[in-house]
């Protein structure tokens, strides 16, 4: 191969440039090339004896990890071939779109480098660098490819600068046993990332991170060996770490040896509770959450150096504010029965001996109602389970506490579904749904609860209509709407920009206009929708690179939610775009503002590249009857097209020829000898 001399430095000395060369044979990554110098052809090259070595050009094959933060400092590991061919050292750096760091190569097939850090403009949202290879070049080595190198294009590789900021609010709890398994919540005012890459760190422990809803997330604490308190932090790309404290502080997770209860003073009680228990043991914590449980009872307990004291509740059979103005009848084995009052709840009031074996007593007047005020959220899928909160007063925590679906305030037992509810406070409860087999027609129904399982709050309540409110009198009956499971068709389009904004049609079956009607893509919620009718609804495409999802270039879920809770066990497929397609086109709101809603190209008109803001219309002289298309076509022979934007030529008149592809107007008359009807194209 002959290459002309680029500088002709003395008599006794020229530089040349090295040609691009294809090393052989196949399967090589080195090749040993002699440099001869000729006046005049490789017919009259002189002998030599200098030789240029020709090395393989390093080839990245893939990144790990693909992403990391844009202040820098993930540590790269890249996997590929020829960083050192036949153990010769070369200086290879990493290319991070216009930024360069220096890589440490650790074999011939694995080298590793730091990311550098990002401008500032990229900041806000973050920065799809395309990622590379370079070699600094030595005297003595010069690159060249191998012929399979040669035969496949080379893969694009790229590393996703993120800007990752945690905005977390509410972490809890933060203390947990030396052994892990505690379940940590963390909620944030922000959407927190959906990504996997996404992980808790327990000190130097990385643990999976879960998410709950688009604002929620939980992580387990891993076990230690030693207990202490740790740092809780969070990572983005499994090496650098961001506080989730207020301002950037740290949050710190207490490791705590368990509890050992040695003792229990006393070690029976009264079924009614009431009884003040002593627990000994070792590792007690002076914390407000302390609590006993006695059986799947838990009450709050008090700390006294190394001792626990427990106050167990009453249980509810005996308290009487569900009994009002009625007798109690109570058997006791003492005849002393002066000191004996009768209990219900806080209040206490006298008994009176009926004989040796019975007293009686009247229960006192309860202040307040009982009752459900609000339920969240008021509708369900009813073949699903689905835990609802039930917001009310008067709720107890204990194994009685019940919640029936239907009927009106007295039921025979067994009429209607009687669920199990759990009160966290006297004020909030939670009830799981109950499961409804294909057979059961239930809707609209209203919710009673009992706090001892027989008599059930509102009272006084007759009868009620699923579909009309005129007998609920008083307006205090709260209702749970069964739904029919959500079914998904299609979406129109099926395309959308990762900046978001402008609405989709969703098609399917069972929507309803409720306020927890919703749509997520790729649980990214929509920041509004339209309620069409029960088949179709509108969702508003939501920004997804603004929300940094892990799908904001790609196949993202669409799901459908009516209470913004359950979604959806269909689903469909909607793609998100980085630039308008080719056959589309974005319109501009304003000079600064796009609506980044794609559009079809319209008949007439043609959109023959990527990103364009509004169609080019067909020139004179070409036409085009169909949507989404790159190109206009010409008018056929024996038509014109006079105009623009025209949709279908028009046939060449009577006495004309049209014998041209393309025409704009015909300029031909019809010669001497011949007739020409409609539509002539005489050649």
């Amino acid at each position: 191969m002959q290459v002309p001399v680029s500088v002709l430095a003395s008599d006794r000395e020229v530089v040349c440039t090295t040609p691009h060369w294809e090393i052989r044979p196949y399967g090589a990554v080195s090749e040993r090339v002699l440099v001869r110098l000729s006046t005049d052809g490789v017919g009259t090259a002189r002998s030599s004896q200098a030789y240029v070595n020709f090395v393989a050009y390093p080839a990245p094959q893939t990144v790990e990890p693909i992403e990391g933060p844009v202040e820098g400092g993930t540590m790269v590991l890249v996997h590929g071939q020829h960083f050192r061919p036949h153990g010769q050292e070369l200086f290879i750096r990493c290319i991070f779109g216009t930024r360069k760091s220096q890589a440490l190569i650790l074999s011939d097939t694995e080298l590793q480098c730091t990311s550098p850090p990002v401008d500032g403009a990229y900041l806000p949202t973050g920065y799809l660098a395309p990622f590379d290879l370079e070699t600094v070049p030595a005297p003595a080595i010069m690159k060249g490819t191998t012929p399979a190198a040669s035969q496949f294009p080379k893969k694009q590789l790229t590393f996703y600068y993120r800007r990752f900021i945690p905005s977390i609010s509410w972490v809890e709890p933060l203390s947990g046993p030396e052994f892990g398994s505690t379940l940590v919540s963390l909620r944030s005012d922000a959407p927190i990332l959906n990504s996997k890459n996404l992980k808790c760190v327990f000190g130097n422990i990385q643990v999976p991170l879960f998410l709950v809803t688009q604002n929620e997330a939980t992580c387990t604490s891993p076990p230690v060996v030693q207990p202490g308190v740790v740092e809780l932090t969070l990572t983005a790309d499994g090496q650098n770490r961001k506080q989730i404290g207020p301002s950037g502080d740290a949050v710190r997770f207490k490791y705590y040896v368990t509890p050992t209860v040695a003792k229990v003073t006393p070690a029976f009680g009264s079924s009614r509770g009431g009884t003040i228990v002593q627990l000994e043991g070792a590792h007690f914590i002076n914390d407000v959450r302390l609590t006993c449980k006695f059986g799947e009872v838990m009450v709050p307990a008090g700390f006294t150096a190394n001792l626990a004291v427990g106050h167990p509740v009453d249980f509810p059979p005996v308290r009487g504010v569900y009994c009002r103005n009625a007798s109690v009848r109570r058997y006791h084995p003492d005849k002393d029965i002066a000191r004996i009052r009768c209990r219900f709840g806080t209040l206490t009031v006298p008994g009176i001996r009926v004989n040796e074996t019975f007293l009686e007593c009247v229960s006192p007047a309860a202040s307040g109602s009982d009752g459900i005020l609000q339920v969240d959220p008021p509708l369900g899928p009813n073949h699903r389970s689905l835990s609802i909160r039930l917001i009310g007063e008067g709720f107890i925590s204990t194994n009685y506490l019940k919640v029936r679906f239907g009927g009106v305030s007295i039921e025979a037992e067994g009429q209607h579904l009687v669920q199990t509810a759990l009160a966290s406070t006297d004020t909030e409860a939670v009830v799981e749904l109950p499961r409804l087999s294909v057979h059961t027609d239930m809707t609209r129904v209203p919710l009673y609860i009992s706090n001892n399982g027989q008599n059930y709050a509102p009272e006084g309540v007759l009868q009620w209509d699923q579909d009309e409110d005129a007998y609920d009198v008083p307006k205090s009956m709260a209702y749970f709407t069964f739904h029919e499971s959500i079914l998904l068709r299609n979406v129109d389009p099926e395309v959308g920009m990762t900046y978001g904004g402008g609405f989709v049609s969703v098609f399917g079956y069972g929507f309803l206009n409720s306020t927890g009607l919703n749509c997520s893509f790729e649980w990214i919620g929509s920041p509004s929708v339209v309620y069409i009718s029960s088949t179709q609804i509108m969702c508003e495409v939501p920004n997804m690179l603004a929300a940094r999802s892990s799908k904001a270039l790609g196949h993202a879920t669409l799901r459908v939610t009516l209470n913004n809770r359950d979604w959806s066990q269909t689903s469909l497929s909607f793609r998100f775009l980085g630039e308008c397609p080719i056959g589309h086109y974005c319109q501009h709101k304003a000079f600064n503002d796009y609506t980044f809603r794609l559009l079809p190209c319209p008949a007439g008109h043609f959109c023959e590249s990527a990103g364009m803001s509004s169609p080019t219309p067909c020139p004179p002289g070409a036409f085009m009857p169909y949507r989404r298309q790159v190109q206009c076509q010409l008018c056929p022979i024996g038509f014109w097209c006079p105009r623009s934007r025209m949709i279908q030529p028009i046939g060449c008149r009577r006495g004309w020829v049209c014998d041209e592809p393309g025409l704009v107007v015909p300029y031909k008359r019809c010669p001497a000898g011949y007739y020409c009807a409609q539509l002539s194209a005489l050649q």
